[in-house]
């Protein structure tokens, strides 16, 4: 799998409460970690097993710790590009009560067009457009359509301030699987001029996720809403919790599953991880995955699609 997007520094912010224009407010704590949403995804489908081959900028000042750490959860990241400038990062903002604010800086990222030189880009029979410079995406998927590469899209946050019309239908009209939130969605459907599911021939499938209240499938047959899994223990970090699905879900495809269980694949791993502070240890394998979907279904707490994934999971496919 290729996955093309931001890796970035993260610096999360507690704060005491959401400002309003004009007015201050205080900081209780500050973290800062590897984050970045093709870097999350990466890490996700390396820990389940699958080759996750990265595509990305950063600057000569980004931390070698963190490459470091991609390589660890099994990331290859030969398609890393090193170049002159500021790397990206992302101040994220959270509140007790409120949803996630974020600031991003592109540094270097902007430069991005340079990974076409990249010989392995093509190489994957899946990949993963995620946030990044629209037209170059746009490029990169027409290209994967010419060479048969099944492209999964995100287009992000970045939805609202970088993508145009002519680059996000040039993209969908080769996509073959589209997730978003609920915000983003309805961008989609006003950048686009109608659902993205009749604006495009090859896509099979959207994907909307929402929270705590778990997705939305939508595919030309029907649209259903599915509940999120139960934690395994209390949310710390929802942090990075779509882009684990995302990584989770095409990992789901690679490892063989049907679309419908490998999303639900992606919301199981995106469970465990909320639970989890950080990025050491965040992202579990598949035996744990397995474990905690057996805990669900034995406890009578998840739904036909969990019963269908652990029987699919354990049936000795070589998973």
């Amino acid at each position: 799998m290729a996955i093309l997007g931001h890796i970035n520094v993260d610096k999360e912010l507690y704060l005491e409460s959401f400002p309003s224009p004009g007015v201050s407010v205080s900081t209780k704590k500050i973290e800062e970690h590897l984050g970045g949403c093709a870097a999350t995804m990466a890490m996700t489908a390396g820990r389940l097993g699958v080759e996750a081959n990265l595509f990305s900028v950063v600057g000569r000042d980004f931390p070698e710790e963190y490459m470091n750490l991609l390589k660890g959860h099994g990331v290859g990241v030969e398609g890393v590009m090193v170049l002159d400038g500021p790397s990206p990062f992302c101040i994220v903002l959270n509140s007790e009560g409120v949803e996630q604010g974020y600031i991003m800086y592109q540094g270097v990222s902007e430069m991005e067009e340079v990974l076409a030189r990249v010989p392995s880009l093509y190489s994957s029979t899946y990949m993963i457009l995620t946030s990044g410079v629209p037209s170059f995406h746009r490029a990169v998927a027409e290209e994967a359509e010419r060479r048969g590469v099944e492209v999964i899209f995100d287009p992000t946050q970045e939805i609202h301030y970088r993508w145009d019309r002519e680059d996000f239908l040039g993209l969908l009209e080769r996509s073959r699987y589209l997730f978003t939130n609920e915000l983003e969605y309805k961008k989609a459907v006003e950048l686009g001029g109608g659902a993205p599911l009749s604006l495009s021939d090859a896509l099979k499938m959207v994907v909307v996720t929402r929270g705590d209240r778990g997705y939305r499938v939508i595919t030309g047959e029907e649209e259903r809403d599915y509940p999120a899994l139960p934690a395994p223990s209390e949310v710390v970090m929802p942090t990075g919790a779509g882009d684990v699905m995302r990584g989770g879900f095409a990992a789901g495809l690679i490892m063989g599953l049907p679309p419908l269980l490998a999303v639900r694949l992606g919301a199981a791993v995106a469970a465990i991880a909320i639970t989890r502070k950080g990025v050491v240890g965040r992202f579990p394998p598949l035996n744990e995955v397995l474990n905690w979907l057996k805990n669900v279904v034995d406890g009578g707490k998840g739904v036909e699609e969990d019963r269908l994934l652990l029987k699919e999971l354990t049936s000795g496919k070589g998973f």
